[in-house]
């Protein structure tokens, strides 16, 4: 099941969840089982298309993990997915992070997640030092490498950042997640054309990153080809990834009501507190509105609108 949840492809995450819960039936007293269960449920509720209640088997099967083995590093780190991703308690998911170090200290996934908490909440060096330490630890996973570039993006590395995308691409030449990252980086540095011709690339391979082409035609000046795919995201049944995706596009057109309408779709998606770091997103932090979504995660940190 784990094997197959790592490909991270919609038929083999759905292959991995039958293994699991094959699993968890077999041996309903294997906390490994259900944390392996809570870790899949945590990666579909990362997808574009993570269904009703996710989130919510993903704490059961954590907690019930952790309920048969306190000392299992995988339970704790799956529970932490839950606090940081769904239940957004900061002291709650770091607890769990640390724990999962320290009983596995080579769990390269709660590396990666603990990184993503830390940045989150402002401590930037250490996200970095735990998301290089997930990468040397698993540098083989398209995935990996690719947030890793994505992480250095954020942190105005871009020319970290499109190395490691490109890196990234030779390991997974269609990848989702690498052409993402060396497209925003190169929006970043506005090199437009460059960050067109891939984003056009990954909305025709994965066409659910739609919306970020759409961001990269607003940012580069073709509003209306941007204007176009809005249009045809708005017309489409809505999902949290969309949502969030429409509400990255729109705060690109610099149109913020329509930004702050689809940020407030509900449920959230599970990246949506990251708007509150993310560069690629130009929504004003002088916004009183910004301050309100701020609130509304109640992180322990503000940032100031020069941030």
């Amino acid at each position: 099941g784990m094997h197959h949840l790592e490909k991270r492809t919609p038929l083999d995450i759905h292959q991995g969840l039958a293994y699991l819960h094959e699993a968890t039936e077999r041996s309903p007293a294997d906390a490994s089982a259900w944390a392996g269960l809570a870790l899949g449920y945590a990666t579909v509720g990362h997808g574009p298309a993570a269904p009703p209640q996710v989130w919510q088997r993903a704490r059961a099967a954590a907690e019930r993990a952790v309920r048969l083995d306190p000392e299992l590093a995988e339970g704790w780190s799956a529970l932490g997915d839950v606090r940081t991703y769904y239940e957004w308690d900061w002291a709650g998911a770091e607890e769990a992070f640390l724990r999962a170090n320290e009983l596995n200290p080579s769990l390269a996934m709660n590396h990666y997640h603990y990184a993503w908490y830390l940045l989150l909440m402002n401590r930037w060096e250490e996200a970095r030092v735990q998301h290089e330490l997930a990468h040397d630890i698993d540098p083989l996973t398209p995935f990996q490498s690719a947030t890793l570039g994505w992480l250095y993006a954020y942190d105005g590395q871009t020319d970290l950042a499109i190395e490691q995308a490109r890196r990234t691409l030779e390991l997974s030449p269609d990848g989702g997640f690498g052409l993402a990252v060396l497209g925003g980086a190169l929006r970043l540095e506005g090199r437009y054309e460059e960050a067109i011709e891939v984003h056009e690339r990954l909305a025709e391979v994965h066409p659910v990153w739609t919306w970020m082409l759409g961001q990269t035609y607003a940012i580069a000046g073709r509003v209306e080809k941007a204007r176009q795919i809005a249009a045809e995201l708005e017309a489409a049944d809505p999902n949290p990834f969309s949502a969030l995706g429409l509400a990255s596009l729109y705060s690109a057109l610099g149109e913020n009501d329509d930004a702050y309408r689809w940020l407030a779709y509900e449920p959230p998606h599970a990246w949506v507190p990251w708007v509150a770091v993310d560069p690629l997103f130009s929504l004003p932090k002088d916004d009183p509105r910004f301050q309100e979504f701020l609130d509304r995660l109640n992180l322990p940190w503000r940032p100031t609108p020069a941030s």
